[in-house]
């Protein structure tokens, strides 16, 4: 019996970090406070991020450089420039398909901005505003 509940132990330990959820809502307020203001803003429609949403499974990563904006798939392949490599040691922030749905739900706006501040890269539609990103590496989903 101590056998099986450990089992299980295990099983749901490797479940639960499989399933990590990148990201949290917060107001444009709130946003602006935490992570600083945004230094260069990119815009693309909610229906293209959705279309980038579908050609994944579960996470998109994102970085902006040179002002381009960069998306990976959960494997790391470019959805956005299609088909360029990038270093595996280049870091993108990473978020979960679920989170970015449910800011487009609260955000409602066909636009969304990518945003790069200090640190960070968010992700800003209506008056809410997605960030607590993971780091891709060190943890890549």
């Amino acid at each position: 019996m101590k056998n099986v509940i450990l089992l299980l132990y295990f099983f749901l330990t490797i479940e639960s970090l499989n399933a990590q959820e990148y990201g949290r809502i917060y107001t444009k307020t709130e946003a602006n406070a935490l992570y600083g203001n945004v230094l260069v803003s990119i815009e693309i429609s909610s229906a293209e991020l959705n279309g980038y949403m579908f050609q994944t499974k579960d996470y998109l990563m994102f970085n902006i450089i040179d002002g381009e904006l960069i998306i990976l798939d959960n494997e790391r392949k470019s959805l956005r420039p299609v088909g360029e490599q990038y270093s595996l040691s280049m870091v993108f922030k990473v978020y979960s398909i679920s989170k970015m749905q449910e800011l487009l739900n609260q955000g409602k706006e066909k636009i969304v901005k990518l945003e790069a501040r200090e640190n960070v890269i968010s992700i800003t539609n209506g008056d809410f505003t997605l960030e607590f990103s993971g780091n891709c590496p060190p943890v890549c989903p």
